[in-house]
């Protein structure tokens, strides 16, 4: 499943929304500030990806398909 997290909270209190034995995507509108969390994220032991571009990035792919 999926979670909507401000990034605030998740980099204050990530115990209390992530597993460190867990892999986790991270997602914003246009990738830069889920890139910033996840790298915080990952340098405190936790296993992050950021998908680049965000969520525009594929809103343009998929518009282009329609």
């Amino acid at each position: 499943g999926s979670m909507n997290i401000p990034y605030q909270f998740l980099i204050i209190n990530p115990d209390d929304y992530l597993d460190t034995k867990k892999t986790y995507y991270l997602v914003c509108d246009y990738g830069i500030k889920s890139k910033m969390v996840s790298d915080i994220l990952n340098k405190n032991g936790y296993r992050t990806h950021n998908i680049v571009g965000g969520i525009n990035a594929y809103k343009k792919k998929f518009d282009k398909i329609r």
